[in-house]
């Protein structure tokens, strides 16, 4: 061997031994995945759980993002390479096993959505763009990845101890979340990530910014609420207690935090909860909550719009809605909707295909000023639902919403068939989807790792719970051979 080759072989042998101890290490993983999914999908769960979305708010230097760890070096941020892998172990399971989830549940319409985000690519890499641009957060990836883990969590979620064991888990991290969020608020000037005092500068302190924290308050609360109007007589009496504290702590984390899309959503979430009641229970439980939500909601909007204009003397619009308020119309460039309306008129070339996952909206010298606040960054709305009809047009929105459609439809024809000891969890993660419904409208969930990924478990449980709950088939035996026929139940 001549001096080159030794050379060669010695300073490339470090690069060629990470690169093969990285592909055994997935083997291995990927293999350790299949034969249990469960626990890594827990694992997945506990991070959504616990972890905020550090991506706004902040007056310094934010904390760790861990939805952003490996930034830089890895080509996606760890968390993702995590979610991929384990929807392929997932998936080539219930390919060995013959298990299709999400039949009738939004398969379909997900897969139509992979498709024409595989156009997208395609498109984009004609237009001279780097690959990893077009997997970019603010295209719309995460719709993909709220997709892979609607499918893992129908997947593994299926026995009757797993329901049990989720049901614990999720109320004690919930309450426990609902303490540390209301003492820091009591003793500690509440979630530093709070940009109605850093950047608003008002006086307003808050519970925690993160809109998802609302979402699992909102969530808990609902399951308080449901065990205790269903179940009052066979709980016991220290039960009870427990959980109309638990009840008011949840309550208080929404309310406290003052954003105005955990407001709404609440009202949202109480909306549904009415809707299940009977009529009776319907009519007594909605003069109460009208007698008690409705003026505390308008309480907590009365004080933030105060603290915003820095006067009492205000009207309903602007308790309401303190920045629509300050236009004279919705055209008008100093209204909350003159973003849309800038945004959409990049539209008007392609309403069907939209301007592409990659591309950013045009903004025209008169509206820069306007739209200071995006600092330059014109590659989202705030708008969910905007989001995706301006970068995929038409057919993209067509197909999100014909998956959270279909996905709402098939748990809903389930409810006859679902024990009454887990309607609690079915119905609370139901109206989790009711609360995201002003984020969808005006935030900004499709750039958000997190917030797409609890999108996904809002609409898995209740399928998972539905799946459980259906009639399995039994065998019938066969007149013509005696042998035994899958027959429904």
């Amino acid at each position: 061997m001549d001096d080159i080759s030794l050379g060669l072989i010695i300073a490339y042998s470090k690069p060629i031994m990470w690169v093969l101890a990285l592909a055994l290490g997935s083997v291995a993983v990927l293999a350790a995945f299949i034969a249990n999914p469960k626990w890594p999908t827990l694992g997945l769960f506990l991070v959504i759980l616990n972890f905020i979305n550090p991506s706004y708010g902040f007056l310094n230097e934010a904390p760790t993002d861990i939805y952003g760890w490996g930034v830089g070096k890895l080509p996606f941020p760890l968390i993702e390479f995590y979610l991929y892998g384990l929807f392929m172990a997932v998936l080539f399971r219930n390919l060995f096993i013959r298990e299709h989830p999400l039949r009738q549940a939004g398969g379909i319409w997900l897969i139509l959505f992979a498709l024409m985000y595989a156009g997208h690519f395609v498109v984009g890499l004609s237009e001279v763009r780097h690959w990893l641009h077009l997997f970019n957060a603010f295209g719309m990836v995460h719709v993909l990845h709220m997709g892979m883990l609607l499918y893992i969590v129908a997947s593994v979620l299926n026995k009757e101890e797993d329901f049990k064991a989720f049901i614990k888990l999720f109320l004690a991290i919930a309450v426990a979340r609902a303490v540390y969020g209301l003492g820091r608020y009591l003793l500690f000037g509440g979630d530093p990530q709070n940009a109605y005092a850093n950047f608003g500068h008002t006086n307003i302190k808050i519970t925690y910014w993160d809109v998802n924290e609302g979402l699992i308050a909102s969530i808990a609360a609902f399951y308080f609420l449901w065990r205790l109007v269903y179940d009052w007589v066979a709980l016991k009496p220290g039960i009870r207690w427990l959980f109309l504290a638990c009840l008011v702590l949840e309550v208080l984390v929404v309310m406290l935090s003052y954003r105005r899309t955990n407001l709404f959503g609440f009202v949202m979430v109480g909306a549904y909860f009415l809707m299940l009641l009977p009529w009776r229970k319907r009519l007594v439980y909605s003069v109460l909550g009208a007698a008690i939500l409705i003026p505390s909601v308008f309480m907590v909007s009365a004080y933030r719009a105060q603290e915003t204009f820095g006067t009492r003397q205000l009207s309903v619009m602007e308790i309401i809605s303190p920045d629509a308020s300050k236009a004279d119309s919705l055209a008008d460039r100093g209204s909350r909707f003159y973003e849309l309306q800038v945004a959409f008129r990049s539209l008007e070339d392609n309403p069907v295909l939209g301007i592409g996952a990659w591309n950013a909206f045009k903004v025209g010298p008169g509206d820069a000023y306007s739209l200071a606040y995006h600092r330059g960054n014109f590659h989202f709305v705030h708008s969910g639902l905007g989001h995706i009809l301006l970068k995929s047009g038409v057919l993209g929105l067509t197909l999100f919403l014909g998956l959270i459609f279909a996905a709402w439809r098939f748990a809903g024809k389930a409810r006859p068939y679902i024990d009454p000891k887990y309607r609690a969890l079915f119905e609370s993660y139901r109206a989790g989807l009711w609360f995201m419904i002003p984020t969808f409208a005006f935030g900004t969930p499709i750039i958000e790792t997190r917030t797409m990924l609890w999108a996904a478990m809002v609409l898995a449980i209740p399928i998972a719970v539905a799946r459980f709950s259906l009639p399995k088939p039994v065998p019938q035996p066969s007149r013509a051979t005696g042998s035994a026929i899958a027959q429904p139940a």
